[in-house]
């Protein structure tokens, strides 16, 4: 059986129901799910990749809370006024953690580098290591789909978010600019996924 933790306690027991039942839908991801069980008792709970049947309600709230001290600091306006759960059902591949969910991403596979947007975490459950899940796990995710980097936006005001992201082994690769502005409004964070 394998060894996971819920918050800070480890059991030995199988994984919760859900995450069997997304490794039944998505074989192709049961790789990236045993990933974090077969390394033993981790910090945090196991990224499981969310149906296009499952309720997508849970995650645009999560999403909206997380986001939700940018919207007075960013300029031009969040993407996420523009984000429903059904474009989250249809979009990309949603990754979460938690039941109900308290961390987030959606994962795009493009020509030459996995993009990953909306990268979430409860505020409540800030500082606890789900982001670095989540990252391990897009990792995972980029080297099965034979993707040799990550890349993501932020905006250029989210000073915390640059530091975040550095940690998490990115590195600032370039500038975006919204149409109608003559600044950069967004940097480009990459980081190199080595492929077997």
């Amino acid at each position: 059986m394998a060894a996971y933790r819920r918050g800070n306690d480890a059991t030995s027991q199988p994984n919760p129901p859900l995450i069997w039942r997304q490794a039944q839908l998505y074989p192709q991801h049961i790789a990236v799910l045993d990933l974090f069980c077969a390394q033993g008792p981790v910090a945090v709970m196991t990224p499981y990749r969310l149906a296009p049947t499952d309720d997508f309600t849970a995650i645009h709230a999560l999403i909206t809370r997380a986001f939700a001290g940018m919207h007075t600091r960013i300029d031009p306006p969040s993407s996420l006024a523009s984000l429903t759960v059904e474009s989250l059902q249809s979009g990309g591949e949603v990754w979460a953690i938690g039941v109900p969910p308290i961390a987030c991403m959606i994962l795009t596979p493009k020509v030459d580098h996995l993009y990953l947007g909306k990268l979430a975490v409860d505020p409540a459950h800030q500082g606890n290591g789900l982001a670095r899940a989540l990252t391990a796990c897009a990792e995972a995710r980029a080297r099965q789909l034979n993707l040799p980097q990550i890349q993501l936006l932020t905006r250029v005001e989210l000073v915390e978010n640059h530091l975040t992201f550095v940690r998490l082994g990115f590195t600032q690769t370039a500038t975006f600019t919204h149409p109608g502005y003559t600044r950069p409004t967004a940097l480009t964070f990459t980081k190199d996924v080595p492929l077997a």
